[in-house]
């Protein structure tokens, strides 16, 4: 079976879920039968892909990692894979919504959390009212 790889080199790390790629090449190649979509193995001819660590199949829709790169004979290669689940289903991921139980960098007090401490310090301050009050008193109080 006949099938399109862009080959590219991602210069991301494998936990961001959209990637920086530099495309270097497409070619039309042949699948190994009994292929696997998770695991594909795409034989191509063409000019030795050495920075090549990351290709797309737009027949899977899905991107992947390059596991393997194996010379054949007469200028042709053979190239292993395994998919990149964040990358190829990246849109649905961002379409998401949801309440993050961790974070990094923001947090949320009203959401439980047994790893974040806090610590209850009294803050007393005093504000004066600008008209003031008549003959009564009162007690102002806030808790956060």
């Amino acid at each position: 079976m006949s099938i399109q790889i862009t080959l590219y080199r991602n210069q991301s790390e494998q936990i961001a879920v959209t990637k920086t790629l530099t495309e270097i090449a497409t070619y039309t190649g042949i699948l190994r039968q009994g292929v696997s979509i998770k695991t594909p193995v795409v034989q191509f001819q063409g000019d030795f892909p050495v920075t090549c660590n990351y290709f797309y199949i737009p027949a899977f829709q899905r991107y992947y990692y390059v596991t393997d790169i194996a010379t054949l004979r007469n200028g042709y290669y053979e190239i292993s894979g395994r998919v990149d689940v964040l990358m190829s289903f990246r849109d649905a991921i961002r379409a998401q919504t949801a309440i993050i139980e961790r974070q990094e960098k923001k947090w949320n007090l009203y959401l439980e959390d047994n790893r974040f401490r806090i610590y209850q310090n009294s803050m007393i301050g005093t504000m004066k009212f600008p008209y003031g009050f008549a003959h009564e008193q009162y007690l102002l109080s806030m808790r956060g």
